[in-house]
């Protein structure tokens, strides 16, 4: 029962005897006008666990308006019953009922919607957010081979996606969601498998709303089916306790009753240049969900970038509020990789940058402590001659950086081929002869013709004149050239090596050689 500004909130639902409404009765001081019963489920269903003759739920209705005249109503279901899909649509979930009292009908024509905002507005001027729960168990949730219940996995995405609109419209509206985790398969005459399935069955609801996106304001992990049949103690799998131990270890990272917490590692494995590969681990005893979140530095042209192993840029995400979230489980000892990449322009002096990965728990971890960070401090030169930029149109914006005689960098694009390229490109210029060689030591495979090599180039215009040698990670290395300004390219291929490799472009007035 919650009390706010005058408004009474009783919740009532399926399972509750009549008598529990004698326990939800309101206190007499309390201005009865304003006396709201929102019952949960739909009142036309029966309810074996209701009094009454026919069994039905507006007869539960019925009996409050009995009871209490001036009272007003309002349900709701769960999300295999509610009508709306989308969160700014709350108002489809309406419908009118009849509740008879002393012989005369009340028709109610309710609007999910207009309850909520009354929530709202009392729960703003009571300074206490109201907390609305769904209910859905894991086999109206999660598809599983031979569901009982015959839910297919459309209808079971369908639920899922109705619950996180309905959260996050509650959060839009400063109210709060308690997620129900639970499951009502149960079997009495074997008690331990029930209580196995029941605990497993209520954490995988929690562990995919929060892999879904889902940030529930709080997880219940309610009893109000028959089991589980054991309560304790909280070391036996499948007890009560063991399941609420379980769930508090992985939100919380808390391993043990002394306060010790649960840890992860980041891991520095291998640097090159100013890119570093890092390793994070689960060192815990339990699956995590863990968040990396990203904290930049403060010197100026300076900056810090986060790749997959494929190549896929996850900068913006490390760096939002909440942090990059894994979608998959990190188990106990498991690890998972992703790279660093600190870039500069515009340098005038040496310097380090102060950037800053962290790595929590879970993404929803209530104690917000970091369980591990790593600091990036490669020394960054200043690039003297050398500029870059991108050249043509880029699917992601490129950059460089110069850490002794190391050179980083980065680039995406369609290709260096045909009559024009997309790439990035790091040059100074040159009049007359010279030779450039590099020794290319590392490169992410984001595609088997991805290319990092050496370059004679008119100008930085997309199809301009120019002579590459280039080495990639599926097709071996490439001499290619475009002889006339938005002419077409050709090549030669020598299949087999990949990074690290040595390239040597060489140019006079008369001819351009190279060297692989």
């Amino acid at each position: 029962m919650l009390l706010g500004a005058g408004f009474a909130l009783s919740e009532v639902t399926q399972d509750f005897n009549a008598d529990w409404g004698d326990f939800c009765h309101w206190h007499p001081d309390w201005p009865t006008n304003d006396i709201r019963v929102l019952i949960t489920g739909n009142t036309n269903q029966a309810s074996a666990a209701y009094p009454y003759a026919s069994g039905q739920w507006r007869d539960y209705a019925s009996h409050y308006r009995a009871a209490r005249p001036n009272t007003k109503f309002g349900w709701t279901w769960s999300p295999v019953w509610w009508h709306w899909l989308a969160g700014a649509s709350l108002g489809g979930d309406s419908g009118i009922f009849t509740v008879t009292s002393n012989g005369t009908n009340f028709n109610f024509n309710w609007d999910f919607y207009d309850f909520m905002n009354d929530a709202v507005a009392v729960g703003n001027q009571a300074g206490v957010p109201f907390a609305f729960a769904s209910d859905c168990p894991w086999e109206y949730y999660l598809q599983y081979p031979g569901n009982p219940g015959g839910w297919s996995q459309a209808q079971q995405l369908a639920n899922r996606v109705k619950i996180h609109n309905y959260e996050a419209w509650l959060q839009n509206q400063n109210l709060r969601h308690t997620m129900i985790c639970n499951s009502y398969t149960m079997n009495s005459s074997d008690t331990n498998s029930s209580d196995l399935n029941y605990e497993a069955h209520s954490l995988a609801v929690m562990y995919l709303h929060q892999q879904e996106g889902g940030r529930a304001w709080r997880y219940s992990f309610e009893s109000w089916y028959e089991g589980p049949y054991t309560v304790v103690p909280e070391t036996k799998a499948g007890s009560y306790t063991h399941l609420a131990l379980s769930a508090i270890k992985y939100l919380k990272g808390i391993a043990d009753t002394n306060g010790n917490l649960e840890q992860l590692s980041i891991t520095p494995t291998a640097t090159n240049g100013t890119v570093l590969q890092l390793q994070l681990q689960n060192n815990g005893d339990v699956q995590c969900l863990p968040v990396l979140a990203g904290q930049i530095g403060n010197v100026p042209g300076v900056t810090t970038r986060y790749f997959t192993t494929n190549g896929a840029e996850i900068t913006a995400t490390v760096l939002t509020a909440e942090g990059l979230c894994y979608t998959n489980m990190l188990q106990p000892g498991a690890k998972t990789n992703l790279f660093a990449v600190t870039l500069a322009s515009h340098l005038d002096t040496t310097t380090n940058d102060n950037a800053m990965l962290e790595a929590f728990w879970n993404p929803q971890d209530p104690l917000g402590i970091v369980r591990d960070r790593e600091l990036f401090t490669t020394p960054l030169n200043p690039p003297g001659l050398w500029q870059d930029a991108d050249i043509g149109s880029v699917g992601v914006t490129g950059g460089a950086a110069l850490s002794g005689t190391i050179f980083t960098l980065l680039g995406s694009g369609a290709d260096v081929w045909g009559t024009g390229d997309a790439f990035h490109f790091f040059w100074q210029t040159n009049n007359g002869n010279g030779t450039i060689t590099a020794r290319i030591t590392s490169q992410v495979a984001a595609d088997p013709w991805s290319k990092a090599g050496v370059m004679v180039r008119a100008s930085p215009a997309t199809n301009a004149q120019n002579v590459f040698v280039c080495v990639t990670p599926g097709n071996g290395v490439n001499f290619q050239n475009r002889a006339a300004t938005g002419g077409a390219t050709g090549n030669t291929t020598v299949s087999g090596p990949v990074a690290p490799y040595w390239l040597r472009l060489a140019g006079s007035n008369s001819m351009i050689g190279y060297n692989l």
